[in-house]
């Protein structure tokens, strides 16, 4: 292979349009023009020190280069997990600022947690379920569930602007037939463990989850993402979202920006690592394409098919809620 191409072609892509790849080798490197077209060439053989000069030009580093070569696959961990859960989600809506997606395809085993925002009891409830249950948060171990807990305004303070910019960005969404599930049944878990305050609390939740599907339900219907109790049009980003009987584990998007592909993965709900490799980016969206393939377009699978599954859903919000008031009176 020949890395001294490989390491060009890299650099080419990650200058400014208007500024020629022997342009920038000689304004960095101080070489003649000559100079640049015989590194770029191959005739002269580029050292490190020069290839580091030119990275750090950019802000890049070795790591970004090595990460796009065949057979290299090396991930960024964007949030370090769940010791403090509001500083991940800060580091996601930094990482999130920063790289400048156009759009995005997103799949879930559970319902994306950009449109938890407008329903807050509901967020908080998974957001905090995420990190006690799931993450294993050392500080939340113990930890019972309420409305009202401390850690709700720190909750829901970081994880809008998160919300806020995936909202404005068109988007794909791949749900999962059991994602519903994924959110009901820790609700009634932390309710029958004594994990959560009181019934009244998981009515509230319930009552609230009703409340997302019916949303969902609209945006689905509209083929447009716009927050509660907001008029859309065709000014509103658009979104189509998808229903599968593939079981899909943990959650996944690929953002498409400029000239790359990126592809994100959350572990274990706050646990998140990225990479731009493109031969690895390019295998997800051709996993991600099958998927679509087999899955339900509720966007554009007409009024049937949509009702059918949003009844389905909300039926199963009903009995849960016809259980919580029979086993708690």
């Amino acid at each position: 292979m020949d890395y001294q191409k490989s390491f060009f072609d890299f650099l080419k892509s990650n200058i400014p349009e208007e500024v020629t790849l022997p342009e920038y080798i000689e304004e960095k490197l101080h070489v003649s023009r000559d100079g640049a077209y015989r590194r770029i060439g191959g005739r002269t053989a580029l050292t490190i020190n020069e290839a580091m000069t030119l990275l750090h030009g950019r802000n890049l580093n070795m790591l970004d280069f090595a990460g796009r070569l065949p057979g290299q696959l090396i991930f960024e961990q964007i949030t370090k997990g769940a010791s403090n859960s509001p500083a991940a989600y800060a580091s996601y809506f930094d990482f999130l600022s920063k790289i400048g997606a156009k759009e995005y395809i997103a799949m879930t085993s559970a319902i994306p947690r950009a449109y938890l925002i407008d329903f807050q009891d509901l967020a908080f409830f998974h957001l905090f379920y995420t990190a006690k249950t799931i993450a294993g948060d050392p500080g939340m171990q113990g930890a019972t569930f309420s409305l009202d807990h401390p850690l709700r305004s720190p909750f829901l303070e970081v994880i809008s602007p998160v919300c806020d910019i995936l909202y404005n960005i068109p988007s794909i969404e791949i749900i999962w037939m059991d994602a519903l599930q994924v959110v009901l049944k820790p609700i009634l878990y932390y309710l029958d463990t004594n994990q959560m305050d009181s019934p009244k609390t998981a009515l509230a939740i319930l009552d609230e989850l009703m409340e997302l599907i019916n949303y969902l339900e609209k945006m689905a219907m509209a083929g447009r993402k716009f927050r509660l109790g907001e008029t859309y049009g065709n000014f509103s980003p658009a979104v189509q979202f998808y229903f599968t009987e593939i079981p899909l584990q943990d959650s996944t998007a690929i953002f498409f920006l400029q000239n790359d592909l990126l592809v994100l993965h959350i572990l274990n709900g706050f646990s998140t690592i990225s990479t731009t490799n493109p031969h690895y980016c390019r295998d997800v969206q051709a996993l991600t394409q099958s998927i679509l393939e087999k899955s339900t377009n509720l966007t554009t699978s007409g009024e049937k098919v949509r009702l059918q599954i949003f009844n389905a859903h909300r039926k199963e919000v009903e009995e849960a809620i016809k259980k919580v008031k029979s086993s708690y009176k």
